[in-house]
């Protein structure tokens, strides 16, 4: 895997002379350093940054919360803020950009490489989760237009048999007007749909033990009264 790289966004030019020197070191490579939020922007706009380490009190118009407020807008990077102040008064306000962590400057080498790791490990896990969250919605989007305009009947139900879920097909079947109705009307579906009860006890009973049913024909009943097989 190669070095992340980091961009330092810090006013104090000894200070960012000085993480320059220790992140080299630490095996980052180092966009910067830059001493405003300005600089910062430009500069994200032509080179790719892993993580922005940046001064929570920056020289320029904006300072590092509203920094990282545009830059959340446009780019999916995680921010650590460094401060002079451990109950600076813009902490409070920092946590609308969400960042990953808070420094306290001068900042010890050690501390700042274990926030680095973590931070960018936790980053990791924040996109591997929204590419999960993308192909969950993705699935679901096709599973909804295959149950919607299936040729087939398609319905949930509770164990206990009240209707949770059909599709229009299911609901032309039994010649209900929608899905709607035949959810709303049917509660009992061993009652309601099967002309036979038992056999709705049955098709529970192979349900629980084998965990799937095939092939199980039943005799089965309209919204109108009218008998018909099903399958």
């Amino acid at each position: 895997m190669s070095a992340a790289t980091l961009l330092i966004v810090e006013d104090d030019g000894i200070l960012a002379a000085n993480l320059e020197i220790i992140l080299t070191g630490l095996g980052y490579r180092v966009l910067g350093p830059v001493a405003t939020g300005e600089e910062a922007i430009d500069l994200l706009r032509e080179r790719v940054a892993d993580l922005v380490l940046m001064d929570i009190e920056l020289a320029g118009t904006l300072n590092g919360i509203e920094t990282a407020e545009r830059l959340g807008r446009s780019h999916d990077i995680p921010i650590v803020f460094l401060t002079g102040f451990s109950h600076d008064p813009l902490l409070d306000q920092a946590k609308i950009v969400a960042p990953y962590g808070y420094l306290i400057k001068p900042v010890p080498e050690r501390e700042l490489a274990a926030t680095i790791v973590m931070s960018l490990h936790r980053h990791r896990l924040d996109q591997q989760l929204r590419e999960s969250q993308r192909a969950l919605e993705a699935s679901e989007a096709r599973y909804r237009h295959l149950f919607e305009h299936s040729p087939l009947g398609i319905f949930r139900s509770t164990l206990d048999g009240k209707l949770l879920l059909a599709n229009e097909e299911m609901a032309r079947i039994l010649w209900f007007d929608s899905a709607q109705e035949a959810i709303g009307a049917i509660t009992n579906i061993g009652r309601q749909v099967y002309v036979d009860p038992e056999k709705r006890r049955q098709f529970v009973k192979l349900l629980r033990e084998h965990r799937e049913v095939r092939n199980f024909e039943f005799q089965a009943r309209r919204k109108n009264g009218e008998t018909f097989w099903l399958s």
